[in-house]
């Protein structure tokens, strides 16, 4: 699957034309893309460092994948820096708990106008199982700007725990 993400449209982000994103499967791993394109030097890009689990990511630039089926849902980060998370949430933004998960493999590259994010995650899932995902990210200028990026913006304020995100379907 390929696709764009979308800019909110109460935000603006002069430095980045597009956010492209593909997610393919295989068993139980999966490998998501993003490609930022524009000026990535106008970016504010986490220096890469040991890849471990850490909180709060999406206050800066970091890539996120949720997988949803029915009400509960997974949230991934991934920032350009290798550091990651995982939750789990029972419903809209309650039940939050780490999940338990193998480290992704995160792999960076960085460009004078594209910036590749590359993360392998293993996701255990039913094999008959309908999941709902959404795609998204948090983009930080060095001028200080903040930009949000997703698959579908629900109305009102940047929120991708919605389900009403939840656009896109793997069977």
């Amino acid at each position: 699957m390929l696709a764009t993400l979308q800019l909110h449209p109460e935000a603006e982000c002069p430095s980045l034309s597009r956010i492209d994103v593909s997610i393919e499967r295989s068993a139980r791993e999966w490998t998501l893309r993003f490609l930022l394109t524009g000026q990535i030097s106008a970016l504010k890009v986490p220096d890469k460092t040991a890849a471990r689990r850490t909180d709060g990511l999406w206050r800066h630039t970091c890539c996120e994948w949720f997988v949803a089926e029915d009400e509960a849902y997974c949230e991934f980060n991934f920032s350009p820096s290798t550091e990651w998370a995982a939750y789990r949430f029972t419903g809209y933004r309650v039940g939050r708990s780490d999940l338990a998960a193998r480290a992704p493999v995160i792999d960076v590259r960085v460009g004078e106008i594209l910036l590749e994010l590359t993360a392998r995650i293993e996701l255990n899932v039913q094999a008959h199982a309908k999941l709902r995902y959404g795609a998204s990210a948090v983009i930080e200028e060095k001028s200080g700007n903040k930009s949000y990026w997703a698959l579908a913006h629900p109305p009102g304020k940047p929120d991708f725990h919605r389900a009403s995100g939840f656009v896109a379907w793997v069977d």
